[in-house]
């Protein structure tokens, strides 16, 4: 583009813009569905929710339980400064590549296991 030249957007941009902001939110209705009873944050059209931990499950220890069942996650703390605190939750991105069926799966396999956290120390 020249210098000081005006950028004009194809026409089809827009229409882009709109099936991917559809196609993201079919895989946030999926996995709100399948972890509604469960404390979740997310926003339209944004590839990833965040979902806070139930009691029992440390961050780390809940994605790497999900990485031996093959689901990949991130914990809040690689989000936050490093003297920071971070909450236990994880980030879920949402990724069309494999399709809504095979996310779901995996979603599904993270429901199960919040269903079963390990066991709780009384102190």
């Amino acid at each position: 583009m020249p210098r000081g030249g005006i950028c004009h957007e194809p026409p089809q941009i827009a229409e882009i813009q709109v099936q991917i902001a559809n196609e993201t939110n079919r895989y946030i209705q999926a996995a709100v569905n399948v972890l509604g009873q469960f404390y979740i944050a997310w926003r339209d059209a944004v590839p990833m929710l965040w979902l806070q931990l139930p009691r029992g499950w440390r961050a780390a220890a809940f994605c790497q339980a999900a990485k031996d069942r093959g689901v990949l996650i991130t914990p809040a703390d690689a989000f936050t400064v490093r003297d920071g605190n971070a909450p236990q939750a994880v980030r879920i991105s949402l990724n069309a590549e494999h399709g809504l069926d095979r996310f779901t799966a995996g979603i599904e396999t993270l429901a199960n296991l919040l269903r079963t956290p390990p066991a709780v120390e009384v102190v």
